[in-house]
């Protein structure tokens, strides 16, 4: 291999330092929120995103978006997403959340537990049967909250509800491979 074939495959890695530059402002607001007390500062929902994802706002109009562990909802654009999210609006109305942050995922996202009145909002989706329980990140949780979520899904898959209704419903990790793929296969045509 010579030099330019080294630096190009230099070139297509992704270095540490370089996601964390991507996503620099995102972890500096995060600590400065961490840092003045966010943790137990009053929040409230502001808007909710999608069937796994939360924006929190503080009583300084400072808002968070919060994507909640240990579940995976539907994406846009696939069966049961709008009932996901419309069923994670009806679960926070006229709550006051708490939140427990866990950690910044790789995207910069702020991963971590909502709290509405004391229910835990990743497990109630879960009951309801409309996310999934993230398995590819269950080593993350405490034993007694993962087993809580499996039990959760496999009793939603039980009963038949939610997305459990499809004979096979798609995972959405395998919704967004598949929907990577078919990108790339368009950028490969129309770059011929």
């Amino acid at each position: 291999m010579g030099l330019p074939e080294r630096v190009k495959a230099l070139n297509d890695r992704r270095w540490p330092w370089q996601v964390l530059l991507r996503s620099w402002q995102t972890h500096v607001g995060v600590f400065l929120l961490l840092a003045a007390g966010a943790v137990n500062a009053q929040w409230q929902i502001d808007k909710v995103l999608d069937g796994d994802s939360i924006v929190l706002r503080d009583r300084n109009g400072q808002r968070l978006s919060v994507r909640l562990a240990g579940i995976d909802a539907p994406e846009r654009g696939q069966a049961f997403a709008d009932r996901s999210r419309q069923n994670l609006r009806n679960l926070t109305t006229n709550c006051t959340p708490e939140w427990i942050f866990q950690k910044i995922d790789r995207y910069g996202r702020s991963i971590g537990l909502i709290f509405c009145d004391g229910r835990d909002l990743g497990q109630a989706q879960l009951e309801t049967g409309l996310a999934w329980h993230f398995s590819r990140y269950a080593k993350e949780q405490p034993f007694e909250q993962r087993t809580a979520y499996l039990n959760a899904q496999l009793r939603a898959q039980r009963a038949g509800i939610g997305l459990w209704r499809d004979a096979e419903p798609m995972p959405p990790w395998s919704f967004r491979e598949q929907r990577r793929g078919i990108r790339a296969n368009q950028t490969r045509v129309q770059n011929n």
